[in-house]
């Protein structure tokens, strides 16, 4: 077995491969014992593959539980009362943006591909006369279900609560609830058909 691999990659690459697969599990470890110092809630069994920013306003308010695996370049925000809940066996891709003002809760079991955005909050527009940054902010949390796949590039906005069970489609723009065992797609995104 071993004799077949180092023909086909050639014994650098082996090497190589090997060298970068403990340099990250050292890595990881280094960054999860220093996040849990500044009061992150991250389970010693999360893999992070690199490039990941965490900003939490009061600790404690992003928790993520067992055998959890972020990608690389993956950001998870918190505002001031924000909270962010991620449960065990959760895959979240790479270049995903996670920022909450209330509490996001994703369910186990559940993948986000890459480049996917969950924002629990927009600008209440109602004086148009004046800048839009003056504008305060309307905030609604967010509840990703288990065993859900979010597509490549999906937007999910304030609000919404997504059911066991279901796909969002690859750039999806979620605004409404999402059934369970229901597959949604398009901008804004509708149900195109159910799923067993």
């Amino acid at each position: 077995m071993i004799v077949s691999v180092i023909k086909q990659k050639g014994i650098f690459e082996l090497i190589y491969q090997a060298f970068r697969f403990v340099f990250s599990k050292i890595r990881t470890k280094f960054a999860i014992f220093f996040l849990r110092m500044r009061g992150y809630e991250i389970s010693t069994s999360v893999s992070l593959r690199g490039g990941n920013y965490f900003f939490q306003s009061t600790k404690g308010s992003i928790v993520i539980k067992d055998h959890v695996e972020l990608g690389y370049g993956v950001k998870l925000f918190t505002g001031a009362k924000g909270k962010i809940v991620i449960e065990k066996n959760v895959s979240i891709y790479d270049n995903t943006y996670i920022d909450v003002h209330t509490t996001l809760s994703i369910g186990e079991n559940t993948l986000i591909a890459p480049f996917s955005y969950i924002i629990d909050y927009d600008h209440k527009v109602e004086k148009v006369k004046e800048r839009i940054k003056k504008n305060v902010y309307t905030e609604k949390e967010i509840k990703i279900g288990k065993n859900v796949w979010v597509g490549a590039h999906a937007i999910i906005l304030k609000g919404v609560t997504i059911g066991d069970n279901a796909v969002v489609g690859a750039g999806a723009v979620v605004t409404k609830d999402v059934p369970p065992f229901t597959v949604v797609g398009g901008s804004p995104a509708r149900v195109i058909k159910k799923v067993k």
